[in-house]
């Protein structure tokens, strides 16, 4: 199992470790609550003890903030290298080697 917590680390789930999208859901004052994404064990991966299942969650979670900031870098870096036009492709092709 460390091998795939070593991946969630990285924002890449499997078998043992799944995204869990952001949603909203309607809370008892009638407002909004909003439930951020993360990653987490797979609801049928059996475990001892829920405290082992609550810490592994923590520590995946780490993997889905990665993977959101690594999202964002990716499209800050397209629309960097797109508002410089040819110049700006070349530049990336050279980068990307």
């Amino acid at each position: 199992m460390l091998h795939e917590l070593l991946l969630a680390f990285l924002g890449h789930t499997g078998d043992i470790f799944q995204i869990v999208p952001p949603s909203q859901s309607a809370d008892k004052n009638g407002g909004i609550q909003q439930h951020p994404g993360t990653i987490q064990l797979a609801p049928d991966i059996p475990l001892a003890e829920e405290a082992e299942k609550y810490r592994l969650n923590q520590l995946a979670a780490i993997g889905y903030d990665y993977l959101q900031l690594e999202l964002f870098v990716d499209r800050e870096q397209d629309m960097v290298f797109s508002s410089l036009g040819s110049e700006g492709e070349q530049l990336a092709k050279h980068l990307s080697v």
